[in-house]
């Protein structure tokens, strides 16, 4: 089977932020090849260009130095929005380390393999556009920052990083695309048992405690949001902290209200932690990283080494860890990963609610509920 990809355009770049340190950087993305099949791989190349006269730092969590390690694209075909297969993570706070330099004029170029994270399988027109989102995508320099400390200010804007679109057609065998055009996506959801895949006795029975803790936190959470009024919300420091003003409306002004979406969310969390078909692998051993999971591959979650070296409740925990993952899954809330750490996501629910209410470390803190608020 052979189909064929005809580049129909190439893309410029648009950058919208609001952080003066990153007012002048710009995304571009090309196809590296004019011709491609669905037998080889599909590379595009992503270019990030610093145009400013001072130095940028760009988290590298979104872009692609060490590989693609987020949801950082938005892929359509003929309109609909393609499903990204890859794995979603449940990392430390941005560290100095986890920054990436753009000196003046500067320009860094990564080749991305496409077809590996997101599914090219169907004929049709697909536009693809590099679309980065979060409160710690580009860091201020140190004077900046402290200066804005200490005027008890925000110091980082949610900033998005965007290039425009580029379009590309997709033609192949008629026989394989009928196939492919009736074929669903299904899920293995093994048994009712959970299974441990590479995890020691010690290991499993961390997990069993902290699944424990994370059933109580979410089902605790649950009843917190469903025994309280939107009025009553808008002055409990515990919704406000984590989430925001609990009126805004998600949509039009038909849709729910934020603490609407928020409770059926932890609704559906809880629902996942306490009867679906959790399995766990404890083989990954990343020391900056508690977990992370595929979204599209519910319900299997993957400890690394932080989750290890934290305590089973409290800030930044276990069971929080399992919260955290088990909202990732587009099953579940799909939520994403717009501001990682205490710092950030209350920082997201003052500035941006609706990223707020998408945020998996967002409903983790608020379930932990440390230090403990009404």
């Amino acid at each position: 089977m052979k189909r064929r990809l005809l580049i129909s355009a190439l893309s410029s770049a648009i950058f919208v932020a609001n952080t003066a340190s990153a007012a002048q950087v710009s995304a571009q993305i090309n196809f590296l090849s004019s011709l491609l099949t669905t037998e080889g791989d599909i590379h595009v190349e992503l270019v990030l260009t610093n145009h400013d006269n001072s130095p940028v730092k760009v988290l590298k969590w979104y872009t692609a130095a060490d590989g693609v390690q987020g949801n950082i694209f938005n892929i359509t075909r003929d309109g609909e929005p393609v499903e990204y297969t890859g794995a979603l993570y449940k990392r430390t706070a941005p560290s100095e380390n986890d920054y990436q330099m753009l000196k003046p004029g500067q320009s860094i170029n990564y080749s991305i393999e496409l077809s590996s994270l997101y599914n090219f399988a169907l004929p049709g027109e697909y536009r693809v556009q590099y679309q980065a989102n979060s409160l710690h995508l580009f860091k201020a320099p140190q004077n900046e920052h402290m200066q804005s400390l200490k005027n008890n200010a925000v110091p980082f804007a949610y900033s998005a990083l965007r290039s425009t679109a580029i379009s590309t057609w997709v033609t192949g065998d008629p026989i394989a695309e009928t196939i492919a055009a009736n074929s669903t996506v299904t899920y293995n959801t093994q048994t009712l048992a959970t299974s441990y895949t590479s995890c020691s006795n010690t290991q499993k029975n961390t997990i069993n405690s902290a699944w424990s803790s994370a059933k109580n936190m979410s089902a605790s959470a649950t009843g917190y949001l469903s025994s309280r009024s939107t009025t009553q919300l808008k002055t409990a420091p515990r919704y406000k902290t984590w989430f925001g003003d609990p009126s805004i409306r998600v949509g039009a002004f038909w849709s729910p209200k934020a603490h609407e979406r928020v409770e059926e969310n932890f609704s559906d969390i809880t629902d996942a932690i306490k009867n679906k078909p959790l399995s766990f692998d404890c083989g990954c051993t990343s020391s900056g990283t508690f977990a992370y999971v595929y979204p599209n591959q519910p319900y299997k979650v993957y400890f690394c080494g932080a989750f290890w070296n934290a305590s089973r409740t409290g800030t930044d925990s276990q069971a929080g860890t399992i919260i955290h993952e088990v909202s990732h899954f587009n099953a579940v809330a799909g939520t994403d990963d717009h501001a990682y750490g205490h710092y950030g996501a209350k920082n997201l629910a003052i500035s941006n609610v609706r990223k707020a209410i998408e945020n998996a470390d967002s409903y983790e803190y608020f379930a932990e509920n440390t230090p403990q608020q009404n």
